[in-house]
C-alpha cells in the first residue's frame, strides 16, 4: 500500500511506501480520513511511474500532459573538453 500526497491540481507532490497497509496507519497515528483530504491511499503506483509522469485526479492516475521524458544524450564530452581547450589556447595566446 502506497500513501500518496495530492495537490489541488492532482500533482503527486511525496509517496510513502507503507509496508503493512492499516497497520501502518495506526502504528503513525494517522487520522485515515484526514489523510484522504490531502491524498490518497492507493494498492498499487503505475508500472513506469515517476516524478512529475502521473497526476491523481478523482481517484484515477492520469498521464500528466506536460511530462517530457528524459532523452538518451549522445554527448561525446572528450570533444567538448577538447574544444574548449582549443578555445582558451587561442584566447592565451591572442589570436
Amino acid at each position: 500500500m502506497y500513501y500518496i500526497e495530492v495537490s489541488e491540481n492532482g500533482k503527486i507532490t511525496d509517496v510513502l511506501y507503507m509496508t503493512n497497509g492499516i497497520k501502518d496507519i495506526e502504528y503513525l497515528g494517522w487520522d485515515r480520513e484526514e489523510k484522504e483530504k490531502s491524498g490518497a491511499f492507493v494498492e498499487t503506483l503505475p508500472e513506469d511511474y515517476s516524478d512529475n509522469k502521473y497526476l491523481y485526479i478523482d481517484g484515477e492516475f492520469v498521464l500528466n500532459p506536460d511530462y517530457v521524458p528524459l532523452e538518451d544524450e549522445n554527448v561525446d564530452y572528450d570533444e567538448i573538453a577538447l574544444d574548449h581547450e582549443f578555445r582558451i589556447s587561442i584566447l592565451e595566446l591572442g589570436v
